[in-house]
């Protein structure tokens, strides 16, 4: 005759328990889920637990997005980089933010997608949402029944964020909101999302501008772009401008520029231009360099940007329109 034995399972942030009956499993005395069965069981014991507080989950919005979630976004992307290291417990993904669009007009449903960026990786933080002055406690769930996405990560992985309260007190997917993983031993990550209409989100100059430019309708003119993140995480945008000389006399006279911005903000720099000089060719040389003049670089997308500068040490004034030359990086989603 098979033994039962009463298990109340507990989870964590409800008050109360289920009490549900299980077999007895070869685990001592403590039960643990092995089978979809068991999950299913957890599961149904979760829900009635609330329903029993006056608590249910948030409405996920069922057939908005099919099943399984897509793991390549569509539309506007918002982005953060989870990098985790709680004695030897070890996150390090790449969080995508995105809306999916419902067949009704007005709704859509926001994604997480989770990619590794350092071989299988396990999410051991959780997620949240803020929206206005309001904060609310989320699970990242893998379909519209509330199943949880698997905290160990071998691939590109899309999650649903499952409120548990008050289903009128929810947050709003179309609202502008900030998404957050609460990593265990590193400060947050947040990433702001606006409304669905407000319009499409202002590029931003990040490590996608990378790699080789051309300036419209100018041959053997260049801009080469590279970024780098201080330590408080404000980006940088530096690179070289190979173009013809301001004052030589020969279109066939060519000068380096470089220039930098330590501190971008949203889709521009505004960078300082400067002209090197006292190099010779194979060979150690004392160089010198200094300001000449200022430019405007501003980016529409992973392709585009315009390029309005100022060498005033010249008294020359211009602007540019600036194409890619190298690849398109995989991070943009045009």
């Amino acid at each position: 005759m098979q033994t039962f034995r009463f298990v109340s399972l507990l989870f964590a942030g409800l008050i109360g328990a289920t009490v549900v009956t299980k077999p007895a499993s070869s685990h001592g005395d403590s039960w643990v889920p092995s089978s979809m069965e068991d999950m299913a069981l957890l599961k149904e014991a979760r829900r009635a637990n609330l329903l029993r507080q006056g608590l249910m989950p948030k409405r996920l919005i069922p057939g908005c997005v099919p099943e399984p979630l897509p793991t390549t976004p569509i539309g506007p992307t918002w982005e953060g980089t989870i990098d985790d290291d709680f004695v030897g417990m070890t996150t390090k993904l790449k969080m995508i933010v995105w809306r999916y669009p419902c067949a009704e007009a007005g709704k859509s449903q926001i994604l997480v997608t989770l990619v590794p960026t350092a071989g299988t990786t396990h999410i051991y933080g959780t997620f949240g949402v803020q929206q206005g002055d309001r904060h609310f406690n989320t699970e990242l769930v893998s379909n519209t029944d509330g199943s949880s996405v698997s905290s160990r990560v071998t691939q590109a992985v899309t999650g649903l964020l499952d409120f548990v309260g008050q289903e009128s007190e929810s947050f709003d997917d179309s609202a502008a909101l900030t998404v957050q993983y609460l990593p265990l031993g590193s400060p947050n990550v947040s990433v702001d999302i606006p409304a669905s209409d407000a319009g499409p989100a202002p590029f931003v100059a990040n490590g996608r501008i990378r790699g080789h430019w051309d300036i419209d309708g100018m041959t053997a003119n260049g801009i080469g772009f590279d970024v780098s993140k201080a330590a408080n995480g404000v980006m940088g945008v530096y690179g070289v401008w190979f173009t013809s000389s301001p004052v030589s006399t020969s279109a066939q006279y060519r000068e380096w520029y470089t220039f930098a911005d330590p501190e971008v903000t949203g889709d521009t720099a505004e960078v300082t231009l400067y002209a090197t000089t006292g190099h010779v060719f194979g060979a150690p040389a004392r160089v010198a360099t200094r300001a000449v003049g200022s430019a405007v670089i501003r980016f529409e997308s992973c392709t585009l940007a315009h390029l309005t500068y100022t060498f005033t040490e010249y008294g020359k004034t211009g602007e540019h329109i600036l194409r890619r030359l190298t690849s398109v990086p995989d991070e943009c989603n045009e």
